[in-house]
């Protein structure tokens, strides 16, 4: 990662940092800034699935620590 990409995940860090009771906000995916809420805008009403998210959003293309870390957070969606 350059220094220009870690500045934007720093400001991305710090725009979706959130209590940690909210949510609704939390980031999921620090590497392409997907939140709790995008996954469950992204979802609707269809079931969570790690595969169709990981190609839809490209969630997880990058360090990958949210795929390894999804039983942690899917209950959360």
């Amino acid at each position: 990662m350059n220094e220009y990409e870690q500045e934007l995940l720093t400001e991305a860090r710090e725009l979706l940092e959130v209590d940690a009771n909210a949510k609704d906000q939390g980031l999921v995916c620090e590497c392409m800034c997907i939140s709790m809420q995008d996954i469950r805008d992204h979802i609707g009403s269809k079931q969570l699935d790690l595969s169709i998210l990981s190609k839809e959003l490209k969630l997880g293309s990058g360090c990958s620590s949210c795929v390894n870390n999804f039983k942690q957070w899917k209950d959360k969606i």
